[in-house]
């Protein structure tokens, strides 16, 4: 999958808003039927661009800088089990 970023604008980067652009994704599962039960397992990764902020910027104007500069770069695992049971 690919996300695009809602922003063009990486300049306002911060702990709280952490989007560094389009992000690429891949996930799969499988699910199994027992009887009455449902067993299921998914997973799924997110990669995040590198993006880097050199200065800080008070984006509202209050006085106070609202940013870290920095390296911003992530990776997002999940992984989800589920049981269901029919009645």
């Amino acid at each position: 999958s690919m996300d695009q970023a809602p922003s063009v604008r990486f300049d306002d980067l911060r702990p709280q808003y952490f989007d560094t652009g389009d992000k690429l994704g891949v996930s799969g599962g499988v699910l199994f039927y027992v009887n009455r039960w449902d067993l299921g397992l998914v997973t799924s990764y997110t990669k995040y661009p590198e993006e880097t902020v050199s200065s800080l910027k008070d984006f509202d104007g209050d006085g106070i800088d609202d940013n870290f500069p920095g390296i911003y770069r992530g990776a997002q695992y999940e992984t989800v089990f589920t049981v269901n049971y029919r009645f």
